[in-house]
C-alpha cells in the first residue's frame, strides 16, 4: 500500500549572493536543480510563486516525510542562494481527523 505524501510549504528568501548573481540562465539552472533534488527525494512540486513581502518565493511540495523535506531545505540552502523556512502543512482531511480524535 502506498503511503500518502506529507505536504510542505517552503518559504524562501534570497541571500545577497542569490540576488546579485541571478540572471535568466542562472534562474533556469537553479530551478532545474531544485526540481531534480525534490524528485530525487521522492517529492513532487505542487506550486511555486515569486512573492512580494517577507519572502521572495513560496513553494508547496509533497514529500514522503520530514527527513526528506529537511534534506531538500539543507541541500538547497548550502548553495548559498536562498534561506528556507520549511513548514509541515496539513490538508483539511488531515486536520479534521486530528480534531475528531480530540473530541471528548
Amino acid at each position: 500500500m502506498e503511503h500518502p505524501m506529507a505536504h510542505y510549504i517552503l518559504l524562501a528568501k534570497l541571500t545577497h549572493q542569490g540576488i546579485t548573481r541571478i540572471n535568466e540562465k542562472e534562474l533556469h539552472d537553479r530551478w532545474d536543480s531544485f526540481v531534480k533534488l525534490l524528485e530525487s527525494k521522492g517529492g513532487k512540486l505542487v506550486a511555486f510563486y515569486a512573492t512580494l513581502g517577507t519572502y521572495d518565493y513560496v513553494i508547496t511540495a509533497d514529500l514522503p516525510n520530514d527527513a526528506a523535506a529537511l534534506e531538500v531545505s539543507l541541500a538547497t540552502g548550502k548553495k548559498g542562494n536562498v534561506t528556507f523556512e520549511t513548514c509541515r502543512a496539513f490538508d483539511y482531511a488531515e486536520f479534521a481527523k486530528a480534531v475528531e480524535s480530540t473530541a471528548g
